[in-house]
């Protein structure tokens, strides 16, 4: 079997300013020591070693994949190349090229220590309702109070809510992206006075550092131009967005003319169209966040290779790593 691991933050969280949910450096260490105890970790350059095990109920194999390219992999790119191992990397490119993602600037917001989650929503809510901005839900478009009120329905989990309601109205529910990306400046400047440059350069990989760990063996795939939900775009968005980051990693060699081209889908989201394009464009694979075991049983399915989180991997009560389980 083809067991695919993902990861984001690989950090010890006291070391910054704002708490993200992590894998801390050892507990990577130790996971990593036990895949490679228990079976082989791939090469993602070796394509005929992963149809093997996808296709292999008997034997199994993990791939290590890094999403959203973070400087915390460096760490994992040399931990690995001392080992004689590689990953695969989805840094994307406007993540590369110095810009604040939306979806970081949220982590950071809502990590921040002391931080007022309420007020925080209430803001949100008023300038929401002072420009009418429209967000949709279920393929509806609604006002803010109607967007609140479904969330509110259980109050008994407001307290975990609170995290998921403030990040899908910033990163996906607010029907226009301009709208979008404004109100997510405006409350990220307001509540953690962050320059939001500054961040960015601090918390992705530059290229000269990816160069680095392509040298290092390891291996880039692409997560999009912006970081979006591909399966809300429109087929020429959609196709733009994946078009382009490939001919970006190309372009910059991060990827060779010879190499496998791996697509990550941002959020794990996706659609029909977002397969045809793959497959049109000649995109060797792709990752979801589907949960389990990867197989490969026809065309479609080789663009929904399920992955294990690494929280799948890892036993809280006894603090160690576990083979993959739900």
């Amino acid at each position: 079997m083809l067991d695919i691991i993902m990861y984001h933050y690989i950090r010890n969280n006291e070391e910054f300013s704002y708490d993200c949910y992590a894998r801390r450096k050892d507990e990577f260490i130790s996971q990593i020591d036990l895949f490679k105890k228990d079976s082989e970790i791939i090469n993602p350059y070796d394509l005929e070693k992963l149809k093997f095990y996808s296709s292999n109920k008997n034997e199994r194999g993990f791939l290590l994949t890094f999403d959203d390219g973070y400087k915390d992999h460096l760490f994992c790119s040399e931990y690995l190349s001392q080992n004689n191992l590689s990953g695969a990397f989805f840094a994307p490119i406007k993540a590369i090229e110095g810009e604040l993602l939306d979806v970081n600037a949220i982590h950071i917001l809502l990590g921040t220590r002391g931080v007022d989650k309420e007020k925080i929503l209430n803001d949100i809510t008023t300038h929401c309702r002072t420009n009418s901005i429209k967000l949709s839900n279920k393929k509806r478009s609604i006002y803010i109070d109607e967007y609140i009120k479904i969330f509110e329905h259980n109050k008994n989990h407001w307290d975990i809510s609170i995290n998921q309601i403030i990040k899908k109205i910033l990163q996906r529910d607010i029907i226009n992206a301009q709208d979008r990306k404004e109100l997510c400046e405006l409350i990220f400047k307001k509540y953690t006075q962050i320059n939001p440059y500054e961040a960015a350069n601090n918390l992705y990989l530059s290229k000269s550092e990816m160069i680095k760990m392509k040298a290092q063996g390891m291996f880039f795939g692409s997560h999009g131009l912006n970081h979006l939900w591909l399966g809300y775009l429109n087929k020429k968005d959609q196709f733009n967005e994946i078009k382009k980051s490939f001919d970006y990693l190309l372009v910059n060699n991060f990827i060779n003319n010879d190499d496998p081209l791996i697509m990550c889908y941002p959020f794990g989201s996706y659609s029909k169209d977002t397969l045809s394009i793959l497959i049109n464009l000649n995109i060797t694979f792709s990752l979801t966040t589907n949960v389990g075991s990867a197989s490969i049983t026809n065309e479609f399915s080789l663009h929904e290779l399920s992955r294990w989180d690494t929280n799948h991997c890892w036993n809280n009560e006894f603090r160690k790593p576990t083979l993959p389980f739900i």
